[in-house]
């Protein structure tokens, strides 16, 4: 873990246009979504009242509940809905075989 005190500075910014050149403003605000970006914002305020993290950023407080929390989360989910599609591949398999077999009798 990195201290405080031990933080380089960032080079000099040498132009700032080449560094924003590719930015397409005008998509960007034209798609902005205020109620999005403010649930953003909550959502981290929220992360940081929860971990609580010793260094008082907010950085890697989304990777933290990313690994800690929805990664095993949405992994399970994966495999309960594979487990889902496959239950319902076998009765429509049942379904089509028990309609096939009413019309040869």
């Amino acid at each position: 873990m990195t201290s405080l005190g031990s933080l380089q500075p960032l080079p000099p910014l040498k132009n700032l246009k080449q560094l924003t050149e590719n930015f397409d403003y005008e998509t960007i605000l034209r798609n902005w979504d205020a109620t999005k970006e403010q649930q953003k914002a909550d959502f981290m305020e929220h992360l940081y009242q929860c971990y609580r993290p010793a260094n008082c950023c907010y950085t890697g407080l989304w990777e933290r509940f990313l690994h800690e929390e929805a990664g095993p989360f949405g992994r399970d989910i994966y495999f309960q809905r594979l487990q889902a599609v496959r239950e319902f591949e076998i009765a429509k398999l049942e379904y089509v075989k028990s309609k096939a077999e009413e019309a040869l009798t």
